[in-house]
């Protein structure tokens, strides 16, 4: 079968249905809205030009269904109607077409005006009546079909209907606000774009302006780094033409100008006479020449002069003829030594020049030592495996006469320079530890006159060199050679550079070999213990602390590494490297009454630039040290830390070890304050013994005003 007739159908039941609710809305009062009724008022009448066979249709429809007599007499009725008001909506519709209204855009404009004009309170309220007005309805015919009565539904579904319209038309009042609403926030984002763009591009222009300000206030003009005269003296000596006072002192520019034209034409002037002065002095360089040359066979009768001369020289102990042998000497040295001693003599005549007015001996010679006929038979392929006879000998003494050797040596296998050192004190039983030639060139790396990669990279060569370590073959000393570590052969060095290069080492080195000297003196000193008197501390350190102390020193002893490291307490200290195996240890012992304090004394090489490090154990109530108490870490805080850099001289070990004497009076004596009954009498000025939240004992002494207080 064909779907037309089906398609056909359909659309009669859709209209025959219309023109029933058309019907029925006719007869009801008041039940569609307000907007529906205008809506229907307004619109073309399109239902009433449908033709009459379309009513026919819907008639005959109806009667098939078998509907009631009454709806098909008012379907005849609507046909009749339909049929008087013909002409009349034919009319209207051609008054429409001339008139060329846009019906969808005014029915547009009445909603979207409604919807503004509606409170919107009131529709949700409306809303909410629909609802339950549908849900009442809906719930009476779902009754009647359940109960199975007959009863005819038609007149509810139709106001069912009707209701639905009257929903529908609420929610297009509201999708009409939303949109309205929409509208306006994209407006006003619109224009809070446009804002901050136009604030953007203002910020943009300032940015740009302040940045064409600065370019302006910094421009910097080549001139500028020109030293002018000041304008007074540029007035006074300045010619008029030049100057022109009329114009340049009421325009800067102008100024600036006429001063840069004088200074041009001054630097000029003494260009020119620069110049004259050089061919001067190429005149007198002539006459120089010619002096010098006359001089060079005044020299030839001198030496006639000396031989004849030699018995006067005997007589006057002229060394003449050592500085000859000296010379011969310096002939038969091996390129490294001979840089090093021609070097040498070169600072021995510095010094000569400098000191010439003087009346000290000089604190530092050089000789060159060995046999000289062996030097003479010697080879380098007969003595393989043997140093060079000839040893070039450094003489450094201190102002209180004592010497320190060293002795240069050249290796022939390795082709390498050894030191070797000899300690010849005044008093030669003033011997020690600290004096011992093995510690004193002990950590001896000048960092501050060689970069420390050089000195790695050149240690690593050396020991390639060598096969094994050894300690008298030093980076520094292959430097005063001209040794070129890395190639092994001797490199043409800067002579100056080497000569202040050896300046600053035998400084270093009579510097350190000096405050040795004072740490052995300081160190004999308290090691008489019991017998160690405060006449013995300098005035210096004695004024500025307390005169009366009652704490005494009992010992002070070598210790061993072996010993050293047995202890628990110090352990952190020895896995950090601030303790090591190079380090002079010692062991003090102070006692006051039935406490004693322990302490292990670690000094370093460098001494006094390190300042010792003491690590303090105190035995009187219980065994108290840095692990368990906090005031042994404060005491030991203010030994090794609180040093002023005015105390780190060479008499910083005594100055220590007589502030921990004092300082302990004043622990004991505030510890014992808090005891019911004190063992210890107050014999120091402090306010109360311990304050703060941290109970901090008053180690800080104010000499001026004789009185200690915590540290702050």
């Amino acid at each position: 079968m064909s779907p037309s007739p089906t398609k056909d159908k359909s659309k009669s039941d859709k209209r025959k249905k219309d023109g029933e609710e058309g019907s029925g809305g006719g007869e009801k009062e008041d039940k569609s809205p307000p907007s529906k009724q205008s809506k229907q008022a307004e619109s073309p009448v399109k239902a009433a030009t449908k033709t009459d066979s379309t009513r026919q249709k819907i008639s005959v429809v109806d009667s098939c269904t078998g509907a009631d007599k009454q709806v098909k007499l008012k379907v005849v009725d609507t046909k009749a109607a339909t049929e008087a008001k013909k002409v009349k909506t034919l009319q209207e519709i051609k008054k429409a077409e001339l008139k060329k209204v846009d019906v969808y855009q005014e029915i547009q404009k009445i909603e979207l005006s409604e919807s503004v004009d509606r409170d919107r309170e009131e529709d949700a309220k409306m809303f909410k009546e629909i609802m339950d007005e549908i849900r009442t309805k809906l719930g009476h015919i779902h009754k009647i079909r359940v109960e199975g009565k007959t009863e005819d539904t038609k007149d509810t579904k139709v106001e069912l209907g009707l209701l639905f319209v009257k929903m529908k038309k609420l929610n297009r009042m509201e999708k009409l606000r939303l949109r309205t609403a929409r509208e306006n926030t994209n407006s006003s984002k619109q224009k809070v774009d446009a804002f901050n763009l136009q604030l953007q591009n203002l910020r943009y222009e300032v940015l740009h302006l302040k940045k064409e300000v600065s370019r302006c206030i910094n421009f910097w003009s080549a001139d500028e780094d020109v030293d002018l005269v000041d304008v007074n003296t540029f007035y006074a000596e300045a010619p008029k033409d030049v100057s022109k006072s009329e114009i340049t002192r009421e325009n800067p520019h102008q100024l600036r100008l006429a001063r840069l034209v004088w200074e041009l034409q001054t630097r000029k002037k003494l260009h020119n006479k620069a110049n004259e002065l050089e061919e001067e002095r190429n005149s007198l360089d002539n006459v120089v020449t010619a002096k010098d040359e006359k001089l060079k066979e005044l020299g030839k009768h001198l030496k006639n002069m000396l031989t004849m001369s030699k018995p006067v020289q005997e007589i006057l102990n002229l060394p003449l003829d050592t500085e000859r042998t000296q010379k011969r000497l310096l002939a038969m040295l091996p390129a490294p030594l001979h840089y090093l001693a021609t070097c040498a003599g070169i600072m021995v005549q510095q010094n000569e020049s400098s000191n010439s007015g003087s009346e000290n001996p000089p604190n530092f010679e050089f000789n060159i030592e060995g046999e000289e006929r062996k030097a003479r038979e010697w080879t380098e392929e007969e003595g393989e495996g043997e140093e060079h006879p000839l040893k070039v000998v450094f003489k450094l003494r201190t102002e209180t006469g004592d010497e320190l050797d060293l002795m240069f040596s050249y290796l022939v296998p390795s082709k390498l320079v050894c030191v070797k050192t000899k300690v010849l004190p005044k008093d030669a039983t003033f011997t020690g530890e600290v004096l011992q030639v093995s510690s004193l060139m002990n950590n001896f790396y000048p960092e501050n006159l060689i970069a420390a990669s050089e000195a790695q990279q050149a240690e690593q060569w050396i020991s390639e060199k060598l096969g094994k370590s050894r300690d008298d073959v030093c980076v520094w000393v292959q430097k005063l050679s001209g040794i070129s570590m890395g190639t092994g052969a001797t490199a043409d060095q800067d002579q100056n550079q080497t000569i202040h290069l050896m300046k600053q080492i035998i400084h270093s080195l009579r510097e350190r070999f000096e405050n040795r000297l004072s740490l052995q003196e300081q160190i004999n000193l308290l090691a008489q213990g019991k017998s160690f008197k405060q006449e013995n501390v300098p005035k210096h350190i004695v004024n500025r602390y307390p005169p009366k102390v009652k704490s005494k020193l009992k010992s002070l002893e070598s210790f061993t590494w072996e010993q050293f490291c047995q202890g628990s307490e110090h352990s952190s200290l020895v896995k950090d490297g601030h303790i090591d195996s190079n380090d002079f240890l010692f062991k003090c012992v102070i006692t006051r009454g039935i406490a004693t304090l322990t302490g292990l004394v670690a000094v370093k090489n460098d001494y006094p630039q390190s300042t010792p490090i003491f690590i303090l154990t105190l035995a009187w109530k219980d065994r108290w040290n840095s692990s368990n108490n906090e005031w042994i870490r404060d005491l030991e805080s203010e030994i090794n830390v609180q040093m002023e850099e005015s105390d780190k001289d060479n008499n910083i070990l005594i100055h220590q070890v007589y502030k921990l004497t004092v300082l302990l009076d004043v622990m004991l004596e505030c510890i014992s304050a808090m005891d019911p009954e004190p063992l210890f009498a107050k014999e120091h000025n402090f306010e109360i013994p311990v304050e703060g939240r941290q109970r901090k004992l008053p180690l800080v002494y104010d000499h001026i005003n004789n009185f200690f207080h915590p540290r702050a």
